[in-house]
């Protein structure tokens, strides 16, 4: 996962993912995938709504792939959606170590999802009757990031503050919520790491 290129781009936020298309449309004037990825150790697998250029990228439903991403920010300030700017698709174990096509067999590399940022922190809350933490993340392209994270979290003794410029890795969750009989899926970002840039 350690790629050269991505950690040379401090400019924007970087989403970072391998898992199964579950869903491809490509008919609306913003074509669209779900992607699923299966998590373990008991947690709620996760789906990603990605958006892509339909021009560069031709994709169908069962493909597993690995993307590399980045959120942009749309209408607000606060709302945003994963535009996938590369993807590969993914070989099974099988189909690798013996030359096949890529669908031999049905054993691929684990699934994974993290978001990576550097920026700075424009805001940080503790959210109502819980011990939750909510901050705000402006990369250098202007995109601003949530990510949350647990008074219990190890990530909890870093100090740091509004201002600070910090590094940091995110885990998507995705919550499923049903609004007026319709299903909507809601992505979550869990902050893992974060480092303090020295002034």
């Amino acid at each position: 996962m350690r790629n050269q290129n991505n950690l040379q781009k401090l400019n924007r936020n970087t989403v970072l993912a391998r898992g199964k298309i579950v869903e491809v449309n490509d008919q609306d004037s913003m074509p669209y995938l779900n992607l699923f990825i299966r998590n373990g150790a008991g947690r709620k697998h996760t789906f990603l709504k990605c958006y892509f250029n339909r021009e560069k990228f031709q994709l169908k439903k069962g493909m597993t792939i690995s993307i590399s991403a980045h959120i942009e920010n749309i209408n607000t300030k606060n709302s945003y959606e994963i535009i996938i700017d590369t993807i590969q698709e993914e070989q099974t174990e099988l189909a690798v170590f013996f030359n096949k096509k890529p669908n031999f067999g049905f054993a691929y590399p684990n699934h994974f999802a993290k978001m990576f940022v550097f920026g700075k922190v424009i805001d940080k809350h503790l959210k109502p009757n819980s011990n939750w933490i909510e901050m705000i993340i402006k990369d250098n392209c202007e995109n601003r990031v949530k990510v949350q994270y647990s008074t219990k979290m190890r990530v909890n003794e870093t100090n740091f503050e509004i201002g600070d410029y910090v590094y940091l890795s995110a885990l998507p969750i995705s919550i499923q919520k049903t609004i007026h009989e319709e299903m909507f899926i809601f992505e979550n970002y869990i902050l893992e790491d974060i480092v303090v840039e020295q002034k």
